[in-house]
């Protein structure tokens, strides 16, 4: 086996840790971002039209809405959350199950899904998480200017 039998659950432990304290940073950027008074905050992104595909009731069809840096900011950092917080309910649920009585023969199987599962949510929280906070940053510098 590539991974010993306690990789999975030290490193769910490790990560659920780590996102009680990165879930609060991401609900706090949005939340500052919500609510924060300026100006260019409100225009377009620079380079690139950000759009979203939004359902309309009148024309009873999709449109492209371009974004302002507060929405997308918000959408980053509200997606960030979520699927912060979807681990945190998904990693309680499973520390509660017992996956012997559950997946009987398929338990072997079923543990290397979750470890590829676990190792895919890394990777992608992580590269999204440097995404948002070199973003931020970004952003923050040109409007200060």
């Amino acid at each position: 086996m590539a991974f010993s039998g306690k990789f999975l659950s030290k490193i769910s432990e490790s990560i659920f840790q780590f996102m009680v304290f990165v879930v609060p940073f991401h609900l706090a950027a949005l939340g500052a971002f919500a609510t924060f008074e300026r100006a260019g905050l409100d225009s377009n992104l620079e380079g690139a039209n950000a759009e979203i595909r939004v359902w309309s009731n009148r024309d009873n069809g999709y449109f492209y809405k371009t974004l302002s840096l507060r929405q997308y900011a918000s959408l980053l950092f509200g997606y960030l959350c979520t699927i912060g917080v979807l681990f945190i309910i998904v990693y309680i649920i499973a520390n509660n199950v017992n996956f012997d009585y559950v997946a009987g023969d398929w338990y072997g199987k079923l543990h290397h899904i979750a470890v590829v599962l676990v190792i895919f949510f890394i990777t992608h929280y992580a590269f999204l998480s440097v995404y948002s906070i070199t973003f931020l940053f970004d952003k923050i510098n040109k409007i200060n200017g």
